[in-house]
């Protein structure tokens, strides 16, 4: 399954780190969104090489034109092509990126599970691109040749990249850390669950399944963690510029957090179920599967 970018929490926020509550108390860690690589603003590129954005010639309307707001190839201007309508194009493409660069800005700053190293990285990589996008909207309206107007066009979306590279890489870095964090919080849980199966009174065939699924949890829980952990690290060193090497890397983290998803929701089954065997009359004490739920409500 892809990552769908369309189901990251609201605002780019982090991932859905917890748990609600199931019959009486037994409680749920919701799954993350699993995201799809956003690389032409909402669609990923083949991995071939891209090919070029071509800008509308003279008369051309945006309708038939290309859109502004693609970024998967290098932009090239039609023969023929007047400076008014280039000016045009490239005064929408800047305040698209504009638009998206306060996007993601928002994203960055309501992710609650972003380490501190990566909310800095990712703060300064999309401030310098916002710097870059500023300089060259306050410059357009003094360009008087269309050699002025390749340069700049090549700068905002060759350079820059921002719906190729840049989104998915602040969406995916997001979605890693909030990942890693929720399978932080439910690690911190198997004490307290090993503690509670180590005093069930369950039947020989209920005690096997117990610390069967107790392994299944544990091993789920790693597996997403050991699938996102390294991603910031790969998604952070992508250089703008490089749609090439960047596309593989992006294709890559997107398979990475959809396996981690599905680890995760595998791994909020399979609590449920322990918390389930353990809640039947006679298994633990009542306290021991009390204190087990008041961990699991924590926030």
């Amino acid at each position: 399954m892809g990552w769908n970018g369309t189901r990251l929490v609201a605002g780019g926020a982090a991932l859905v780190a917890a748990l609600a509550s199931v019959g009486g108390g037994v409680v749920e860690a919701a799954a993350a969104p699993r995201p799809a690589p956003s690389v032409q603003g909402r669609a990923r590129p083949p991995a071939s090489a891209p090919t070029a954005t071509s800008i509308p010639a003279s008369g051309s309307s945006g309708a038939v034109g290309p859109s502004p707001s693609s970024d998967a190839g290098a932009p090239s201007f039609a023969p023929g092509a007047s400076f008014p309508d280039d000016q045009q194009w490239l005064e929408t493409a800047v305040s698209d990126r504009l638009a998206k660069v306060g996007d993601l800005t928002g994203a960055i700053g309501a992710s609650k599970a972003l380490s501190t190293g990566d909310r800095s990285a990712l703060t300064t990589l999309v401030g310098n691109a916002g710097s870059v996008l500023q300089s060259v909207s306050a410059s357009l309206a003094n360009d008087t040749t269309l050699a002025q107007l390749r340069t700049a066009a090549n700068l905002v979306i060759s350079s820059l990249h921002v719906y190729a590279i840049l989104t998915p890489q602040v969406q995916m870095t997001i979605d890693a850390d909030a990942v890693t964090a929720a399978a932080g919080r439910l690690q911190s849980l198997e004490p307290g669950l090993d503690t509670a199966i180590a005093a069930a009174h369950a039947t020989r065939r209920n005690l096997f399944r117990l610390h069967q699924l107790d392994q299944r949890f544990v091993s789920d829980l790693n597996a997403a963690s050991g699938a996102t952990s390294p991603l910031p690290g790969q998604l952070l060193q992508l250089s703008g510029a490089d749609l090439g090497a960047a596309t593989p890397v992006i294709t890559q983290a997107g398979a990475a957090l959809a396996g981690a998803h599905t680890d995760m929701s595998d791994a909020t089954a399979t609590l449920r179920e322990i918390v389930n065997l353990l809640s039947k009359p006679g298994v633990s004490s009542s306290s021991s599967v009390k204190r087990l739920r008041a961990s699991v409500r924590q926030p």
